[in-house]
């Protein structure tokens, strides 16, 4: 579904803080940050 959004969640709709933290911290965790250390 598409809503001319520059960001938008993985089914098109807009994203909330749930999605973006969640998003986050699935990248953080791919990493060797610390997550205590990373804010979104």
């Amino acid at each position: 579904m598409e809503h001319g959004l520059v960001f938008a969640s993985t089914v098109g709709t807009h994203l909330d803080s749930h999605n973006v933290r969640r998003a986050f911290r699935a990248v953080i965790a791919k990493t060797d940050l610390d997550p205590d250390k990373c804010t979104p």
